[in-house]
């Protein structure tokens, strides 16, 4: 593992959320938190509540 994939590993390691962002069919930005985890291969996963768009 070189440095950079170790400073990420650290960096992803403490994060409990992250902000999704998207763009609508009108072309205007939304983004919302979301609880997210990551596995040791860097795999992405994500929640949100039902009731957010």
């Amino acid at each position: 593992m070189n440095g950079n994939e170790e400073s990420a590993k650290a960096i992803l390691s403490q994060v409990l959320y992250i902000t999704l962002a998207t763009v609508g069919p009108d072309g205007l930005p939304w983004n919302t938190p979301v609880y997210a985890a990551f596995d040791e291969e860097y795999q992405f996963f994500w929640v949100s509540a039902s009731q957010v768009r």
